[in-house]
């Protein structure tokens, strides 16, 4: 006797589909199942085994650690040596920056210290040639020439980085259209894709009578990736958004954007980058190259590290991953994340990028501690900052809700970008402030002004009387100003600064809810029911087209409840169903069994799977909750227990189904 002809073995799956999302119970059912037949084996070569399979999430935690430093050395680099081409090159050494950090010998003899030195040894500027002196012929004068070339280094900078990011075009056909920040933005509002039930409150979703929506069009290198990111760790899935395509396009559009002195910088896309290493890593260990849930604890300490190394604080990426990035963040999450974030600081530390032998872009070193009156004075700081970026939240939004509905501006991302650098060559040239890396502005406007660092340059903002002060506050305010209007035009530009609007349910703020569960269903429909209560046999051109309404309202990840007199007794997913569909040679006289029947198995063969058999593909116990379940429980499930649908009943008989895009719709009018 057996229940069916289909194998039950509890860790057999589909490969999740475009858009779809992770199944965090089955991913939890089918890894205990793994590590319980792995620790059966009570012999040495079991336990060496059990050993193995328990260190291998350190391992993959430390390699990530260490290419993703030696990454984040290659784009530091590489940004700052292409950044003062825009001023000239070092004709003794191409490769040099303009100033370099040389290791040198200082008194006593034996002990080594480094300094900040022109690309020239003897601290001349010789070989430093500006490109007035290397373009000699020019007509024009020499700081005419030097702005000129300046101004078009910036625009191809720019422009460059934005065509090498969009070789990153994923065409996806489907139901589920994803918007851009900017294009939200710039849109005229619209209600979800939902309507109201019956009562006027219940949620629907869109139309299953209109027709396919066109392909949807993404770049997985496009952006900072921190919102992708998040998303990728809360279950959704972007299939190609962390391969190496993505590390390599996105490492050298970085470098582009960064080195054309654009408001924008390296933390966002660091985060992307280092995913994507730890994406990568996975496939060394099937553990977690065919675990989902199981990767992404991987996925949550590599996207930590990536944090650690753009700022050079271990602690500050644990942090970053737990409040910002990770969705679960178990004990043992927490720990692996902290080793990988310290492996990668000290890979760094050794890979010295800056010179200073440290992991941080610059250092400042107080002399004098600070008096107890200027406490009033950071709190003023800090009030005014957050009203600053309000101030910047709003003006962002004007800005893509003016300029950014433009018709030509939104078809062709490249011309933004063209028009933008534009913009920033105009005006960076002219203040020395703006003009220079975020860092060395940083560290010469935080530094004190008593000479003794070596590391300062001198930008005017050291007074030497007081007759100098009104002209420096003039200098600083013109460079707040011209910075803070490029950062907003700059902001969500389609080339390292875009972020996608995808769905996501925020386990960490809770919109409010005061309906019940009986108030967000649906009506039930025969077409999205599959009722066995006559025979459990079922035809596939049936069930080809109940998936075909699923896909069309933008379902991808719900499912199909099977029922029997008005009682559940199982709900097939809808990848699962299409997987099991592709298989069958005759989907038009297929008769396909939706349950699991007793009956005498007279096959010899045991190994054989019949292909109608989708008894294997149904989830027999899928939660469920009573119809006058608060849909705070429902939102609490979804986001605690990882679900993808849950089904409603009332005195034992089914009454609907709530689906995980359908909550997000939900959050996303309640928000």
């Amino acid at each position: 006797m057996s229940e069916s002809k289909g194998s039950l073995f509890p860790d057999e799956r589909v490969w999740y589909d475009q858009f779809t999302s992770t199944d965090w119970v089955h991913d939890t059912i089918a890894d205990s199942h793994r590590a319980k037949a792995l620790r059966s084996r009570k012999d040495f070569w079991g336990r060496a085994r059990v050993a193995f399979d328990g260190c291998q999430g350190w391992i993959l935690s430390a390699l990530c650690g260490f290419v993703i430093a030696l990454i984040a050395y290659a784009i530091d680099v590489a940004e700052s040596t292409v950044f003062d081409y825009k001023d000239g090159y070092c004709a003794r050494a191409w490769h040099l920056n303009e100033k370099v950090r040389t290791r040198h010998r200082s008194r006593p003899i034996t002990s080594l210290t480094t300094r900040l030195q022109n690309c020239c040894p003897r601290g001349s500027c010789e070989d430093w040639k500006s490109w007035s002196q290397a373009l000699s012929w020019s007509p024009l004068s020499d700081i005419w020439t030097d702005y000129l070339v300046y101004l078009g280094c910036v625009v191809i900078l720019s422009c460059l980085s934005c065509w090498v990011a969009l070789w990153t075009k994923t065409v996806v056909p489907s139901a589920y259209q994803l918007t851009t920040l900017d294009e939200n933005l710039a849109a005229v509002p619209q209600r979800p894709n939902v309507d109201s039930g019956d009562d006027g409150s219940s949620l629907r979703p869109q139309d299953e009578s209109r027709q396919p929506s066109p392909p949807m069009v993404y770049y997985s290198a496009a952006g900072s990736g921190v919102a992708e990111v998040r998303v990728i760790l809360s279950g959704f899935v972007l299939h190609g958004f962390l391969g190496l395509k993505t590390i390599i396009i996105k490492s050298v559009a970085l470098v582009l954007s960064v080195a054309s002195g654009l408001s924008l910088g390296k933390e966002g896309p660091y985060v992307h980058i280092a995913t994507c290493v730890g994406n990568i890593a996975c496939r060394l260990f099937a553990k977690y190259d065919r675990n989902d849930a199981k990767r992404r604890e991987v996925l949550s300490a590599a996207a930590a590290a990536g944090v650690a190394v753009a700022f050079g604080a271990p602690l500050g990426g644990v942090l970053f991953g737990l409040e910002e990035v990770a969705y679960f963040f178990p004990a043992k999450t927490l720990f692996r994340t902290f080793f990988c974030c310290i492996v990668a600081a000290l890979s760094l530390k050794f890979l010295n990028p800056y010179g200073t032998h440290k992991i941080v872009m610059f250092q400042v070193r107080y002399l004098a501690d600070w008096e107890y009156f200027e406490l009033f004075s950071f709190i003023a700081v800090g009030i005014l900052g957050g009203a600053l970026g309000a101030m910047f939240i709003k003006a962002s939004k004007y800005w893509a809700q003016s300029f950014r509905r433009i018709g030509v501006i939104k078809s062709h991302p490249l011309l933004e970008v063209f028009l933008v650098a534009l913009v920033t060559g105009l005006l960076n040239y002219w203040n020395a402030l703006v003009k220079e890396p975020v860092a060395k502005l940083l560290l010469n406007l935080a530094s004190p002004c008593d000479g003794n660092d070596a590391n300062t340059d001198e930008l005017g903002l050291c007074p030497k009387s007081v007759d100098d002060i009104p002209a420096i506050l003039l200098t600083l305010i013109a460079a707040f100003l011209i910075k803070g209007f490029l950062t907003i035009i700059t902001f969500g530009i389609d080339l390292l600064t875009n972020m996608n609007a995808y769905p996501f349910l925020d386990n960490k703020h809770k919109p409010v809810f005061t309906s019940d569960l009986a108030d967000i269903l649906t009506r039930t429909r025969r077409e999205r029911v599959i009722d066995i209560s006559n025979s459990p046999l079922v035809p596939a051109s049936t069930l080809r087209s109940k998936l075909e309404l699923l896909h069309r309202a933008g379902e991808l990840d719900g499912g199909l409840p099977i029922v029997r007199h008005d009682v559940l007794v199982g709900l097939i997913p809808a990848p699962d169903l299409e997987f099991a569909l592709d298989q069958l040679d005759n989907e038009q006289t297929s008769l396909c069994l939706m349950d699991r029947v007793p009956s005498i198995d007279d096959d010899d063969d045991d190994d054989y799977i019949d292909p109608t058999d989708f008894a294997q593909y149904i989830d027999p116990a899928p939660v469920s909750l009573d119809v006058r379940s608060p849909v705070d429980l429902v939102y609490e499930c979804f986001v605690k227990l990882g679900l993808r649908y849950i089904c409603a009943s009332k005195d034992g008989q089914f009454k609907g189904m709530v689906s995980l895009m359908t909550m997000r719709l939900r959050d996303q009018r309640a928000k």
